[in-house]
């Protein structure tokens, strides 16, 4: 086992935490976070551990009666990060607060213009129709995003793709030679393919 990491969990979070296990007769049991990259965001995973005993590199935290292990790799990613349980007029869960994502970012200043004008320009717009674009990454000239909520598979995908969004990009961010849609419209509502 290596050092505890720096990773806050609240008191609305794990009393969440505690009912679940609770709920699921599991008092006792470990619980697995981890963290990986994706892109220009970060993807996290919660789950019951599946051993008896944490891995040699895994970091080993305990808050009051509640035991999480995170892997050697998510380690870095969740260093300084706090697990909050939000609840709003809409929706209630989970929530990582990390500052780690920010620097994502600010590494790069190409994916920071990018996002900048999917933030201010296009999802507000691609919005009130109910879609939103996320950006995943940039390389060599590239730019790849996702397409989500009524633009996964939307008919007019490709149109908003092509017409408006690569093409304001391109205009704005010279680096960029081609936007890619990395969405499985498939699984939309409406799929086009």
């Amino acid at each position: 086992m290596t050092q505890p990491i720096d990773f806050t969990i609240t008191d609305q979070a794990l009393e969440k935490i505690a009912s679940f296990l609770e709920m699921h007769e599991s008092i006792g049991r470990p619980i697995r976070i981890s963290a990986r990259r994706q892109g220009v965001a970060f993807k996290y995973h919660m789950d019951f551990a599946l051993r008896d005993d944490p891995a040699d590199d895994d970091h080993v935290l305990k808050y009051e009666d509640i035991q999480v292990w995170v892997d050697h790799e998510s380690g870095d990613l969740l260093a300084g990060a706090t697990l909050d349980f939000i609840t709003t007029d809409d929706d209630a869960g989970f929530k990582f607060l990390n500052p780690n994502e920010d620097t994502i970012l600010t590494d790069n200043p190409v994916l920071a213009r990018i996002q900048t004008i999917l933030d201010e320009e296009v999802n507000p717009f691609v919005a009130s129709h109910g879609g939103v674009i996320s950006l995943v990454d940039f390389k060599d000239g590239t730019a790849y995003v996702q397409m989500g909520g009524g633009c996964q598979g939307c008919g007019q995908a490709s149109a908003t793709l092509r017409q408006g969004v690569e093409q304001r990009i391109k205009e704005l961010v010279p680096e960029v030679t081609e936007v890619v849609d990395t969405t499985d419209h498939e699984a939309g509502a409406n799929p086009y393919y």
